[in-house]
């Protein structure tokens, strides 16, 4: 359920019974200009909900006489969900200062509202490093990053305090689509860094 700020921010369908459409967007920028086209960077990954864009459909409610908006909201980034566990006996390992850096992957895009759609391929592909946010259970992390198409290049870092590096690449067929969710189940050893994943909306 949306209200308004203020009764200032009311809004009214026209009067002369003509339809209108919603585009709807979230988070809010105050700044937003009258092109519509928001500009997405995912480079500071500590606070989820402050990078998750998520657009709006209005699928009813479009006149005076049809008052009832329906708005269904979809995800347009996609979700990494990382657990991380070790080998038997891997106490050489702590997981709960263990940290994941992303490699290979563009921090910013910009996406039009109006046509809800990406409108560049991206640019500043710089590492991004994915903390254990409070709450957080030892063995998990999560981050939001940009939609891109398969290919080479991803690469998942995990680094210990003590100075200990475990790599583990992506692998190339996979894409990442907009509004799914990657599961990566890790097991950090002393070999070869295994990597399982499943996929899901």
């Amino acid at each position: 359920m949306f209200t308004a700020v203020s009764d200032d921010n009311l809004a009214y369908f026209p009067q002369n019974g003509s339809q209108i459409r919603l585009s709807t967007y979230y988070p809010y920028r105050s700044d937003l200009s009258t092109s519509m086209l928001y500009p997405v960077d995912i480079a500071d990954q500590t606070d989820l909900p402050a990078i998750d864009l998520m657009t709006g459909v209005h699928r009813s409610g479009f006149s005076k006489t049809d008052p009832d908006v329906d708005i269904y909201f979809y995800h347009r980034l996609s979700k990494l969900v990382f657990n991380l566990t070790t080998e038997e006996n891997g106490d050489y390992v702590s997981l709960a200062d263990c940290q994941l850096t992303l490699q290979g992957m563009y921090n910013n895009r910009t996406y039009d509202l109006v046509n809800t759609t990406f409108t560049d391929n991206g640019s500043n592909q710089n590492d991004i490093t994915v903390p254990r946010r409070t709450g957080e259970v030892t063995s998990y992390r999560e981050a939001i990053v940009l939609p891109r198409a398969a290919g080479t290049g991803v690469v998942f870092e995990f680094a210990t305090p003590d100075g200990d590096t475990y790599i583990a690449y992506m692998a190339d067929t996979l894409e990442l689509k907009s509004g799914y969710q990657y599961t990566f189940n890790v097991t950090l050893s002393q070999n070869p860094i295994t990597v399982s994943a499943t996929i899901e909306p």
